[in-house]
């Protein structure tokens, strides 16, 4: 494959993002809200709330069974560990899957609303170099915001739980993996979801209506996660990860086989 052509295809297609509006509004209100604003209110919670140690031993003892017999007894350091290693971990999973799921809903149904897609069709890109040209403009830029905010979650969380803690705690192993692991792997899965879905339709609103199922599979980790029916650690982290990877592989191999330009063509 030409990789000067695949980068010009990147470059371009990231252009297009910077530049829109519509695009970036949700790549920026979802990182800060689940990368900044949340981790902060959790952390301070307690003290909003007014110190109340009652209040928070019994909404500690509502929690499940299993997340209470591993962070023993209540305290409002156990809350900080609690809250920031099991039950808010997986929402740092939304964060590459939906920038890449946004971004990959351009790909082709944005290009084909723009009536951008004819002309790039008519380069002289391969069918594979047009098709992965679009996976690497949505992964790329998913996996460097899922790096970026998880450091600014763990420098967050350090700050302002240092008076509790005083002493630097988190990241931990099994949200380390997560991030360098698992993070990359769902954000392939949103985009491979979604640019077979947006090869068969005409618009980005229908593409990001059916692409919005494959959020399924993060919502039901998180789901599991509060309510204590999964208890992430490292090892299950590495084999919820190696599943997703999987899966993605699964969906891109069958993208790129289906996928023909001049099927794209008949759609215009």
């Amino acid at each position: 494959m030409n990789q000067r052509i695949i980068a010009a295809i990147v470059r371009k297609d990231l252009r297009v993002v910077r530049r829109s509006r519509a695009l970036m509004t949700p790549l920026i209100v979802l990182p800060v809200l689940l990368m900044i604003v949340f981790p902060t209110v959790f952390t301070f919670l307690p003290r909003i709330i007014g110190g109340a140690r009652t209040t928070f031993s019994e909404m500690f003892r509502n929690l499940p069974d299993p997340m209470k017999q591993q962070f023993g007894e209540f305290t409002e350091a156990t809350w900080i560990r609690v809250v920031h290693t099991q039950m808010l971990a997986p929402l740092m999973l939304l964060v590459p899957f939906m920038v890449a799921n946004v971004i990959a809903a351009d790909g082709f149904a944005g290009e084909r609303e723009r009536k951008t897609l004819e002309p790039l069709l008519y380069t002289p890109a391969t069918d594979a170099e047009l098709f992965f040209a679009k996976l690497l403009a949505a992964w790329i830029p998913a996996v460097m915001i899922a790096f970026g905010g998880a450091f600014i979650y763990a420098v967050i969380v350090n700050v302002t739980a240092w008076p509790v803690m005083h002493r630097v705690f988190f990241p931990d192993l099994t949200w380390t993996v997560m991030v360098l692991w698992m993070a990359p792997a769902f954000a392939a899965l949103g985009l491979a979801g979604m640019l077979l879905v947006s090869l068969r339709v005409r618009g980005m609103q229908e593409a990001t209506q059916l692409g919005g199922l494959f959020v399924l599979p993060v919502i039901a980790l998180v789901v599991g996660e509060v309510r204590g029916a999964v208890l992430l650690g490292p090892l299950r982290a590495i084999l919820i990860g190696l599943l997703v990877w999987a899966i993605a592989a699964a969906l891109l191999a069958f993208g790129i086989r289906r996928f023909r330009r001049t099927t794209l063509v008949g759609k215009l």
